[in-house]
């Protein structure tokens, strides 16, 4: 299955409101796990920015 990143975007969405796991999600829909987990983690990186400040001496 090729998918875009729009496409990525639906799936993870969709999985997260499935209730099922990633491994379950993945088998039902015929995706490989490791590109699942991989757009996964450069949308949650996109969409949780890191929680960090840059600190700023006085």
């Amino acid at each position: 299955m090729k998918c875009d990143k729009q496409q990525w975007i639906v799936l993870i969405n969709e999985q997260q409101q499935s209730g099922l796991s990633i491994t379950a999600f993945c088998r039902d829909k015929a995706i490989n796990r490791k590109y699942f987990y991989y757009y996964r983690s450069q949308y949650l990186k996109r969409t949780n920015p890191s929680a960090f400040i840059q600190a700023k001496p006085p």
